[in-house]
This record gives C-alpha cells, sequence and structure tokens, in this order.
C-alpha cells in the first residue's frame, strides 16, 4: 500500500482542528480539575466532572478571565524562550508561578464548590472566604 502525499495533508488538514479544539476544551477543563485535586485532596474529585462544569457556568466571568490571562501570559512565556535561549527555566518558571497564582486568586473570589455549601474545604484550606462584592 503506498500512502502518497497529498492523503498525509489532508489527514492533516483534518486532524489539525481537532487538536487545537481538543488542546482549547482542555485548557479550560485542567486548571478546574486541579483546584479540585488540589482543594479536596481526592483524585476522585478531579474526575468529576459534573461538578467541574458546574464550578465553570456558575463562575464564567471571572474563571475565563484568569483563563484568558494565563494564556497571555503563557505566550509571553513563549517569546521569552524565544528571545532569551538561556532565560527558558526562568520564564517558564515564572509563567508557571504567575499561572497557579491566577487560578487561586479565581478560586478564592468565586463561588465555592457545590460540594462545599457550607465552605469548610474553603476554611479547612486556610483560604480566605471569597470577597465580599
Amino acid at each position: 500500500v503506498m500512502v502518497h502525499a497529498f492523503d498525509l495533508s489532508l489527514g492533516m488538514l483534518i486532524l489539525m482542528p481537532l487538536a487545537f479544539l481538543w488542546t482549547l476544551i482542555m485548557s479550560v477543563i485542567v486548571p478546574v480539575a486541579l483546584i479540585r485535586f488540589a482543594v479536596k485532596a481526592s483524585m476522585r474529585a478531579a474526575f468529576d466532572f459534573g461538578e467541574i462544569f458546574a464550578f465553570i457556568k456558575a463562575n464564567p466571568g471571572t474563571y475565563l478571565t484568569a483563563w484568558a490571562l494565563a494564556l497571555v501570559v503563557g505566550m509571553f512565556s513563549g517569546i521569552g524562550v524565544i528571545i532569551l535561549i538561556i532565560g527558558m527555566f526562568f520564564t517558564t518558571f515564572v509563567a508557571n508561578v504567575i499561572t497557579v497564582h491566577l487560578y487561586a486568586q479565581a478560586y478564592r473570589a468565586s463561588k465555592p464548590f457545590s460540594d462545599d455549601k457550607d465552605g469548610k474545604l474553603r476554611s479547612s484550606m486556610a483560604i480566605p472566604p471569597p470577597l465580599a462584592k
């Protein structure tokens, strides 16, 4: 069986948009899953997609702002890596610290997860309650 270059490029033309869409979806879901894992100290909580989507739906502005800023920070990190190859580890590290801080602030300013109605998880993690609006 002979595979032609046209067949490969057609396959890539179809798969690349799907890969981009998958990456975009995962970039929204994975941070909330990691927040749930950190707060609840349970791997099961990280895979509770109902709670993950409920959290995003309950806090769209706060969460999507943190998500967009994390993308910008990641882009600046990439530019730092391209321009200053020697600073690759530093710029990547700083970008990751800023990204984690952004998501932590989004969690802190958001409504709690629906399975934490009484706020015990927040107080047990020494995280102040959400800011009054």
